[in-house]
């Protein structure tokens, strides 16, 4: 929008909020405590909170994380036979640089 615009909807409404009588719900000197909260400054931000809150947001992504490697690994991935993959590979595969220790002596 326009900013001639903005202002025109802003002058209607100003206008339509003076002409319109104050509701009889509204408590005593509400108006001024809600202008007396606007005119206070912005509590400063607790530095103890805001890295709590931090470590909280990485403890919850690092569960959903957890959870989803978890469900991937579970259900596994199926090989070329359509059966997953065996313990024996496994323990071969993870076995494999340990064969040639005696080459790398210091």
């Amino acid at each position: 929008m326009k900013r001639s615009e903005l202002e025109r909807i802003r002058r209607a409404l100003m206008s339509t909020a003076r002409a319109s009588a104050p509701c009889q719900d509204v408590p005593e000197g509400f108006e001024q405590r809600v202008l007396a909260r606007l005119r206070r400054p912005a509590p400063a931000p607790d530095p103890l909170a805001t890295w709590l809150h931090g470590f909280v947001r990485a403890a919850w992504a690092s569960v959903a994380l957890a959870l989803a490697a978890s469900a991937w690994l579970w259900v596994g991935t199926p090989t070329a036979n359509g059966s997953a993959t065996d313990p024996a590979d496994l323990e071969s595969a993870l076995l494999a640089g340990m064969e040639d220790t005696d080459a790398l002596t210091w």
